[in-house]
């Protein structure tokens, strides 16, 4: 019970930090192909892999899915991740674009899925690495800051 209310706190807490009443965009985030973003700042969204992204705090929700051929018989493996956060401060205009490593077997992918990690490119190629939170580490930090 404790734990439901911890998480609800910590859901509102994010809600109220990371929304704002603005509906004006501020820069525009584009992704790989092997990733898809799920939600925007608590709000789901129809997969895209390029969104717009308010002014100030955001939190993106992504998800992986890779396909690799079976070389024990002739059918593929799907790797998938779980929920994965991204957090964003954006000024005004400013364009981002997530960049991976290549991933490109099944041990590849469940490697990143382990430490998920990405790089966060901007308009003037500045590269950034950023890991990505699952739903306990975001909790983590939310609570940190309460």
């Amino acid at each position: 019970m404790e734990t439901v209310k911890l998480f609800t706190r910590a859901m509102l807490v994010a809600s109220l930090l990371l929304v704002s009443n603005t509906s004006v965009y501020a820069g525009e985030l584009s992704i790989s192909d092997q990733l898809t973003i799920t939600a925007i700042n608590g709000k789901s969204h129809t997969p895209h892999h390029v969104i717009n992204l308010k002014q100030g705090k955001n939190l993106v929700e992504l998800k992986y899915d890779g396909i690799f051929p079976s070389y024990s018989d002739d059918t593929d493996v799907r790797v998938t991740s779980g929920r994965l956060y991204l957090t964003l401060n954006v000024n005004d205009n400013q364009d981002y674009q997530i960049q991976m490593n290549q991933i490109d077997s099944e041990i590849k992918a469940k490697q990143f899925i382990t430490t998920p990690s990405i790089y966060l490119v901007d308009e003037q190629g500045k590269r950034k690495e950023q890991a990505l939170l699952n739903q306990n580490e975001l909790i983590t930090q939310l609570f940190l800051i309460m």
